[in-house]
């Protein structure tokens, strides 16, 4: 056989529709997650005798986080830096505990290494906030978020990964105005908040490791945008 050029061959191995398959849940993601929520129960443990197999019902002491630097890309990370001020702004007018930094590194290093730190932290979190790179759509943060158990926030994608749906397992804004007064409103509505969180964490734990992606693969209904 030959090797298949995608820009010049993909209409032909697709029938004429592209498919989507998302970026999903790291497997060593899911490992340090499993190690945060030990230490976070043990701890509490200690002080209020807390015990629970509900990854959003942990003690979340900080309300929002956006792990980005300011500036730390200019090319390719304008719209992540402007979500950050929006951020930083929202919390000086309403006195929040906030997140805006890289916690760990960025770039392949960051990418291919589960950081420990990063992890815990967003297990700490009532909400985070995610955004794509300037030009481009889909990342690894999504997923690790959904998977922290925190109530995620993103800009549009098109589509959504499987399964997950605005106001029911994650929340969608369309412009600064809206983040910030989504993050208003799901701060005040814990109930709200935590139905959605929970659902979201549920849908990516079974739909969006591995083993579900390599069953979509194969034996999915590719006539379709994302093989369900």
């Amino acid at each position: 056989g030959r090797l298949i050029d995608f820009k010049r061959d993909y209409m032909k191995h697709t029938e004429n529709h592209p498919r989507a398959l998302k970026y999903g849940v790291r497997s060593d993601i899911v490992h340090e997650i499993n190690n945060a929520k030990q230490l976070i129960l043990f701890e509490s443990n200690a002080t209020n005798n807390l015990a629970t197999d509900d990854i959003t019902l942990l003690p979340r002491p900080n309300d929002v986080a956006h792990f980005w630097n300011e500036g730390a890309d200019e090319q390719n990370g304008s719209f992540r830096s402007e979500i950050n001020r929006v951020i930083n702004g929202l919390s000086k007018n309403n006195s929040l505990a906030i997140q805006t930094s890289i916690l760990g590194s960025r770039g392949p290093f960051g990418r291919n290494n589960a950081n420990f730190v990063y992890v815990a932290k967003m297990l700490r979190m009532k909400i985070v906030v995610v955004c794509q790179r300037d030009f481009w759509e889909g990342h690894y943060r999504l997923m690790e978020a959904l998977a922290s158990g925190a109530m995620v926030m993103t800009d549009p994608m098109h589509p959504l990964p499987a399964y997950l749906e605005d106001e029911e397992s994650l929340v969608v804004y369309h412009s600064m105005a809206e983040l910030k007064d989504k993050i208003m409103y799901y701060l005040s509505h814990t109930k709200d908040r935590l139905k959605i969180a929970r659902l979201g964490y549920e849908i990516v734990m079974e739909y969006h490791q591995s083993a579900a992606y390599m069953e979509r693969l194969i034996f999915g209904n590719w006539s379709t945008l994302d093989g369900l």
